[in-house]
């Protein structure tokens, strides 16, 4: 490779005076701040102070917590991070450790904070001679460039103080020709795109000759036009050889592991690959300056993402070449023909950019290295004004307050208690609750009602009412009810009626007392009400099926009814001759009687109850087969008559009902049924000759 015609001997410099201005910008301001909660109970909860700001900051805040006497009580670090605001917790605790009082509290904040998007011009110092790569030492802070036609690499503070310089044109161990750019390791070893040499040299941090690879090629390990470098948290090394189109990534020691690319517009294909760098979990970014795009790889080289076009607007390119990774993963780019440099978060959103062509302070010529620092300083090299600018965030300070009430004290409640009466429904207890610290959480328990919940048919001497929880807005608890000794009576009374019994059978005009009675088990009985009063005869004039009812109240309203059904029947004893019975085991009798004749059936229901005593229907006679071994009494007395008839002897208090039998009846048995409208069946058995 040729070399450039320069005087070994002589090294070209432009010397700049290093200068700082001071710049009016809009402040960073906290537009809102908040506890959340502004009420908490400092024994088991905490409060988050909450806090918004005018535009995305980095930096340090600081949380105050003064008591009501203005004495401060504690004092927590926050740390804001690419945000927009952030939250401090605190755990209702002093500095040391012990839990704070209730009462109120004021929290302060307070800080110095970085915006995201708003940098300012810093100083500026000299550059060397067509200033090219730059990087910043982890470790120490120092700025390293390289001086590209001195052959050498500078070394300065981060406040643009000269510290020393490495290298002079040749191509031994420490020598160069062209350096392109540099590389700084965690250990504060650097690492040199010895361009015109086709190499990588390695140096410890004081300068000291380590290692050196590469050579002209295409091959694995060599560069066919080597620009930028870039290390990463593990030492590994990444080289963007724009000559091949390609990354190539090495060991700290220069052994080869991996390479991607080729020439072309495709994902992963490059045109130009100028600028690279790596974030902290080891993504990497690849700067095109002929496809004015940025792509995004892991660290195998796989594609992630990429953007950028040609043009003049945000997110647009003329030009890349010079990349750099903050401790965020926000990425500065080095917008060439457009002098200005551009800032995006990883993934390629646009956030900020600042510059324009020119040589005043904050203007570029040919923007070309970028570096940032880990307090987000960024360094920018000029390669045909030879400098090196350094941008600041704005810096603002900030400061707010909001208010805490600690409260540790629960709610009071006050009930009313039993009134010792008896209830016939549910019983209801007013109660009312307040909080002389927070408010209520719930506005609906500043009243409420505890009710009892007895089932339907109990009844209960002391029934307990439910309970209820009541908290403020500090999370301070207490509890209503449950309260006891309710009387509650949902039980209907019971009732007895030893007579009439249910079912009974009692005869027509019988005189006998109704027994019945009431009770109940809670509130007592109020009434007891039968048809007739409790030891009095109870209805028997009449024939029939008869209800007997009894209604009952206790004293809260409960009601019962219990009805007992009973029957009244005829006094009737039997026929009388000369028909008979029954005969000695009571079994009927078969009265003997020639057929066709008028049998008079003779009966008493003890006084005239009328004609109108048969059931409709009867009397009537169906055969029956002949019992042998039946008692056979002959009928000594009939009667003439051309039917049956109805009627009733005064004198003698007798029924007579004539049966007029039937001729063709002869040699037959008959059984002669008489039913009565009380309901009951009176039989005698005939057998006809």
């Amino acid at each position: 490779m040729e070399k450039e015609n320069h005087k070994f001997g002589t090294l070209l410099v432009v010397l700049f005076c290093i200068a700082s201005i001071n710049v009016v910008y809009a402040e960073t301001t906290i537009s809102s701040i908040v506890a959340n909660p502004d009420v908490f109970n400092s024994n088991t909860g905490s409060t988050h102070i909450d806090y918004d700001l005018t535009d995305v900051a980095n930096g340090n805040v600081f949380l105050t917590i003064f008591d009501s006497a203005n004495n401060p009580v504690r004092t927590i670090d926050g740390d804001i991070q690419n945000s927009p605001g952030g939250s401090i917790v605190w755990d209702g605790k002093d500095d040391n450790g012990i839990t704070v009082l209730e009462g109120e509290y004021t929290a302060m904040l307070d800080g110095s904070i970085r915006s995201r998007d708003n940098y300012l011009f810093s100083l500026k110092f000299p550059g060397g001679y067509d200033s090219k790569g730059i990087a910043v030492d982890p470790s120490s802070g120092n700025i390293y460039f390289a001086d590209r036609i001195n052959h050498r690499i500078q070394k300065f503070s981060s406040t643009g103080e000269f510290i020393t310089e490495l290298g002079s044109y040749g191509s031994g161990d420490g020598q160069f020709f062209y350096p392109n750019d540099i590389a700084v390791d965690l250990n504060g070893d650097f690492y040199v795109a010895d361009t015109s040499n086709v190499r990588i040299q390695k140096f410890s941090s004081t300068g000291e000759f380590i290692t050196k690879w590469g050579s002209y090629g295409t091959g694995d390990g060599q560069f066919t036009g080597q620009t930028m470098i870039a290390v990463d948290s593990n030492k590994n090394i990444y080289v963007a050889d724009a000559g091949s189109d390609r990354i190539q990534k090495f060991s700290s020691t220069g052994e080869f592991i991996t390479k991607w690319g080729g020439s072309g517009t495709g994902d992963g294909q490059f045109s130009q690959a100028r600028g690279v760098d790596v974030d902290q979990i080891g993504n990497v970014y690849v700067a095109e300056f002929s496809n004015n795009r940025i792509q995004k790889f892991n660290s195998n080289g796989e594609f992630i993402t990429k953007w950028g076009s040609v043009g003049t607007g945000d997110g647009q390119f003329s030009g890349l070449i010079g990349i750099a990774i903050d401790s965020s993963g926000d990425v500065y780019v080095s917008d060439v023909h457009n002098a200005r440099i551009q800032k995006f978060n990883s993934n390629g959103a646009f956030i900020t950019k600042w510059g324009s062509f020119g040589t005043g302070d904050g203007q570029f010529f040919v923007p070309f290295g970028v570096a940032v620092d880990s307090s987000g300083n960024v360094y920018v090299s000029d390669e045909r004004t030879n400098t090196l600018q350094k941008f600041a965030p704005s810096v603002s300070t900030i400061s707010a307050q909001t208010y805490v009430l600690v409260d540790n004290t629960p709610p009071i409640i006050e009930c009313g208690s039993a009134d010792g009466l008896w209830h016939g429904s549910d019983v209801s207890i007013a109660c009312i609750a307040s909080d002389g610290g927070a408010d209520l959480a719930n506005s609906d328990d500043a009243s409420f009602s505890l009710s009892t919940n007895v089932a339907v048919g109990q009844e209960i001497e002391s029934a307990s009412t439910d309970s209820r929880t009541v908290c403020d807005l500090a999370e301070n608890c207490a509890t209503a009810g449950p309260i006891s000794g309710n009387k509650v009576d949902k039980k209907a009374p019971s009732i007895s009626i030893l007579a009439p019994i249910t079912s009974g059978i009692y005869t027509l005009n019988q005189a006998i007392a109704a027994s019945y009675s009431c009770s109940d088990g809670g509130s007592g009985i109020a009434t007891c009400d039968g048809p007739v009063p409790n030891g009095n005869n109870f209805d028997t004039s009449t024939v029939g099926s008869k209800i007997f009812d009894v209604n009952t109240k206790d004293l809260v309203g409960n009601t019962a009814l219990a009805t007992n059904n009973y029957n009244v029947i005829y006094n009737f004893n039997g026929f009388f001759r000369p028909i008979d019975n029954l005969d000695s085991n009571n079994e009927l009798i078969l009265n003997a009687v020639k057929a066709g004749s008028a049998i008079p059936v003779k009966f008493s229901l003890n006084g005239n109850q009328g004609l109108s005593i048969m059931t409709p229907g009867f009397p009537k006679s169906s055969p029956i087969s002949c019992d042998s071994n039946a008692v056979v009494d002959p009928v000594d007395e009939t009667v003439t008559a051309g039917s049956s008839s109805l009627s009733y002897d005064a004198s003698l208090d007798q029924y007579i009902y004539v049966w007029k039998t039937d001729k063709a009846w002869s040699n037959t048995c008959r059984q002669l049924n008489v039913k009565l409208i009380d309901g009951t069946m009176h039989v005698a058995n005939f057998k006809l000759k």
